[in-house]
């Protein structure tokens, strides 16, 4: 809102529309999700896309399969480890690139729209 003479209220700002149900109670310029409810869908994104166990007996519960081997770093051992970054890695890169894509339409759909009748 820098440079803005009224609160985004007053300009007429539509709300954030949050997330997963939530209703965002910050206003943003063009309507689209603020960068709190940007973070916290994809934090929800990925954790459903992520498998999260736990061993009964303290080691690595592996994470495409049993493993078994003592943990080393928050739960898992590094190979274990290695794989998980490389899902979350990839599962980033797709939640990225849907969402650039998603802007990409928007924009081409405003551009189209902005274009005035031939008559």
């Amino acid at each position: 809102m820098g440079g803005e003479t009224l609160c985004a209220a007053h300009l007429g700002w539509p709300l954030c529309p949050g997330f997963d149900g939530y209703t965002c109670p910050v206003r943003t310029r063009d309507g689209r999700q603020c960068t709190s409810c940007q973070q916290q869908e994809y934090l929800l994104h990925l954790a459903e896309a992520l498998p999260a166990r736990e061993a009964e007996d303290g080691t690595c519960p592996g994470y495409h399969g049993p493993c078994g081997r003592p943990v080393v770093i928050a739960g898992l051992c590094g190979r274990c480890r290695l794989s998980s970054q490389a899902d979350r890695d990839r599962i980033e890169r797709e939640w990225t690139a849907a969402a650039a894509a998603a802007v990409a339409a928007a924009q081409a759909e405003e551009a189209r729209e902005a274009v005035p009748a031939p008559f």
